[in-house]
């Protein structure tokens, strides 16, 4: 039943990631922006803009306690955010900003997806990683580096 909910939730990311390139697409940059804000204050109340200015932990911490709604929003978060990294690609702050959020998201729920989504996001964050080396001196940052490097050799 679960894994039925996340299957049906993965489906539902990927639709929303297909439109926001449509509209990228097509030429309707403004709409693929707005459409990313509005997944997002669907998802946690909070605009693109909004979730950038927060801190990684803060951003954490706003995500329900309950496993299954904090596994979903921390995923549409974080996917939502490496769409917006790619559309705004010549804004390095920007770029970097979005990664280090996608980081720390995907880093505090990987464990807990099934085993085909725990391969596909920790390749993901595999690749993020190496973003990030500049984030270290950060104590929220550091700790999820080494979650992920702790996790990725057991």
């Amino acid at each position: 039943m679960a894994r039925d909910y996340f299957l049906r939730i993965i489906d539902q990311i990927a639709i929303m990631l297909a439109e926001i390139a449509r509209l990228e697409t097509s030429g309707d940059n403004s709409g693929a922006r707005a459409e990313i804000n509005e997944r997002c204050r669907q998802t946690v109340g909070l605009d693109i803009g909004q979730i950038q200015q927060m801190s990684p932990e803060a951003l954490g911490q706003l995500l329900p306690a309950a496993a299954g709604l904090r596994q979903t929003r921390a995923v549409m978060i974080a996917e939502l955010l490496l769409k917006d990294s790619e559309m705004h690609a010549t804004e390095l702050g920007r770029v970097s900003l979005d990664r280090l959020h996608a980081f720390c998201l995907l880093a505090s729920v990987v464990d807990s997806l099934d085993t085909d989504d725990q391969r596909i996001y920790r390749q993901k964050l595999e690749a993020l990683r190496d973003d990030l080396s500049g984030f270290s001196d950060n104590s929220y940052v550091a700790s999820k580096l080494a979650e992920f490097a702790v996790a990725k050799k057991a």
